[in-house]
């Protein structure tokens, strides 16, 4: 965690997962002010999404918002076309091999 600090991160837990996603309150306490933890009571492991779909994306669209776009919740608007540079565009995983090269 200190080596991606300050960036923020949001991590996820489900709380009927595997016992080891307990560790994620340790990386919290790690990361500080930069990281969020969000529990979700009833779900399994990367069970978050099927458990509250509403309240997962929320959630996760208002982390990226907030902490890729610099926005608020209340600035969040859905995003349309394709974002430049991304596989999306077509064009993200060209750039991304060029780079390797």
């Amino acid at each position: 965690m200190a080596r991606i600090a300050p960036r923020r991160v949001l991590l996820i837990r489900g709380m009927r997962g595997h016992p080891d996603e307990a560790l994620k309150r340790v990386y919290r306490d790690a990361a500080g002010q930069a990281a969020t933890l969000w529990e979700i009571g009833g779900a399994g492991h990367t069970g978050g999404l099927s458990a509250v779909p509403a309240e997962y994306e929320r959630k996760v669209v208002g982390f990226f918002h907030q902490a890729l776009l610099c926005r608020g919740p209340r600035d969040a608007a859905p995003v349309s076309g394709r974002a430049p540079g991304t596989a999306a565009d077509g064009q993200g995983a060209r750039r991304a091999r060029a780079r390797r090269r």
